[in-house]
């Protein structure tokens, strides 16, 4: 769109830059007579209907508010997916994120399982340490001796 200067040629009648008389137009004064407008309620009365718009935010959120709000089953894992995770584990080096994604399990089971076995070790290897206290008290061995 090129901006046009009108002026008047002398005899009272509009021409542009080129010559040619200005096209009339009919101006529909009646669809914002912003002249008469003075606050937003009154522009609002006077202001057609839009279209009825929706926003995707708001689909999703009619489409969450029909799911029901029971919580997912929880998916129990068999033996055979924690000792393939275990292998992955303590035989390949794997972390357990590494190894949760080769088994398909959740990161958050496979780093519980991992805690679980670690706190496994450490009970068994304090109740050695206390058996082999014990037997060192009831053979009469002191701290430090060799015998």
């Amino acid at each position: 769109m090129s901006l046009k200067i009108y002026f008047e040629d002398g005899k009272g009648n509009a021409m542009d830059e080129d010559g040619r008389e200005p096209v009339q137009m009919e101006i529909n004064e009646d669809a914002y007579p912003l002249d008469s407008i003075t606050d937003f309620n009154t522009h609002a009365v006077l202001k057609p209907p839009e279209k009825e718009v929706k926003l995707k935010a708001a689909k999703e959120e009619e489409s969450a508010s029909m799911l029901p709000s029971t919580p997912r089953p929880i998916k129990k894992h068999g033996d055979e997916v924690k000792e393939l995770f275990f292998f992955q584990v303590h035989e390949k080096g794997l972390t357990a994120g590494k190894a949760a994604k080769i088994v398909d399990i959740p990161r958050r089971t496979a780093y519980n399982w991992t805690q679980e076995d670690q706190d496994k070790v450490e009970r068994r290897l304090k109740d050695e340490e206390s058996k082999a206290d014990e037997i060192k008290k009831e053979k009469g061995w002191k701290e430090g001796t060799v015998g």
